[in-house]
């Protein structure tokens, strides 16, 4: 169907062609961005304006997938020894069908692992059903030759990201408690299962809590993606007060970051760095090229699309999540995983009927944001305001 014919469909018939493309799963990608641009441009027509519901309608859902309980006692969080509790897959549906814009699932868990979830295999059948994408957020010990296979037959997850945050068994061990070598082993039979069915999915990545006695480990790391089949790194900062500390606390960082950005361009290895570091080193870049170290400029980070972006654009200069929405178990909403403020619950009724949903999209397109935001030190939004010295304004 050309774009004419999808925006003639529209305006002739408004409510019915969306009642449509929702029962056949197809409001998402090239028609939703269509639709979603006719609506921006013709807001000011009240007939139109009622509609504006569907470019605020998010593109990615990130999912807590369970909690309570862990199979890892990391540094970072000491794992869950409580009761384990974890997403069902009707639960899922519902949030999928009050949802019908989302093209992508990211399955995540805070002290917790997704793979643990007794539900997996039902939660990857109906994220397919409803013409969506996984991403999942793992340890990666429990991928076992079983889930490989089924993921490799299936192309879902479409991405699988592994917190692994050391390249060497004794880092490992300190951060994580468990064996390097037991979760490289796993990683390596997913590769060589990819590429004997030759298959691009799931497409790996590796991801490093960046910290004082890890961040040297950073340039072997990304030579391990490499060994691994992963298409890239991402770093993150560590966040809390802990001991050792982040990553910019250890002496010689950006040393060697200039390494690991030099590894990651000979190896094809993708790495993202926190917004705020490529920044912080601006000078020490600049003396790289001068000395002939580095040939080009590092680009900037960008965030992974499995899927277009649909909707408004979203920018420094509003929440970078407009088109996400992080969802707990019990269905409560936050604007992201970092930010506990509730924006509504996904399970009471479809978004479009959201009055709480909406209203705080629009806030944020209108430039404002939540309190509890400006504590999230690894936001490109947040560290725009404090270098710009800006009082945002806050949600009522």
């Amino acid at each position: 169907m050309d774009s004419d014919k999808i925006i003639s469909f529209f305006a002739e018939n408004p409510d019915g062609f969306l009642d449509f493309l929702i029962a056949k799963r197809k409001l998402k990608g090239g028609i939703r961005a269509l639709i979603s641009r006719f609506i921006l441009d013709n807001s000011h027509a009240p007939q139109i304006a009622k509609y504006m519901w569907l470019p605020l309608l998010p593109h990615t859902l990130s999912v807590v997938s369970t909690k309570g309980r862990c199979n890892l006692a990391c540094r970072m969080c000491g794992g869950g020894n409580g009761r384990l509790e974890y997403l069902r897959a009707a639960d899922l549906d519902r949030m999928m069908a009050h949802t019908p814009t989302a093209e992508l699932v990211i399955l995540v868990a805070g002290d917790s692992e997704p793979l643990l979830n007794p539900e997996t295999s039902n939660i990857l059948r109906t994220i397919h059903a409803h013409h969506a994408n996984c991403n999942i957020v793992t340890n990666g010990h429990l991928l076992s030759d079983r889930l490989i296979d089924a993921m490799v037959k299936t192309g879902q997850p479409a991405s699988i990201n592994v917190s692994l945050d050391a390249a060497t068994p004794n880092t490992y061990k300190a951060i994580r408690g468990a064996s390097l070598e037991a979760v490289t082993t796993r990683l390596a039979r997913l590769r060589d299962a990819k590429n004997a069915a030759n298959v691009q999915r799931p497409i790996i990545s590796l991801l490093m809590v960046g910290m004082e006695d890890n961040i040297d480990e950073l340039p072997r790391f990304i030579e391990l993606a490499a060994e691994l089949g992963a298409n890239r790194v991402h770093v993150d900062h560590m966040h809390g007060n802990y001991s050792p500390g982040d990553f910019h606390l250890s002496r010689g960082w950006q040393d060697i970051m200039i390494d690991a950005l030099i590894v990651s361009r000979e190896t094809g290895v993708g790495l993202q760095l926190p917004h705020d570091t490529l920044r912080i080193m601006q000078d020490k870049l600049n003396s790289a090229m001068v000395q002939g170290r580095m040939h080009h400029p590092p680009s900037p980070p960008a965030a992974e699309k499995s899927q277009p972006e649909t909707g408004p654009e979203p920018t420094t200069s509003m929440c970078p999540w407009l088109n996400s929405v992080f969802v707990t178990l019990s269905g409560e909403m936050r604007p992201c995983c970092d930010t506990a403020s509730p924006i509504g619950n996904i399970m009471d009724s479809p978004l479009k009927e959201n009055a709480t949903y909406l209203g705080t999209r629009l806030g944020n397109l209108a430039g404002k944001t939540h309190r509890d935001c400006m504590r999230a030190a690894n936001c490109a939004y947040v560290q725009e305001l404090r270098r710009q010295h800006r009082a945002p304004e806050f949600m009522d």
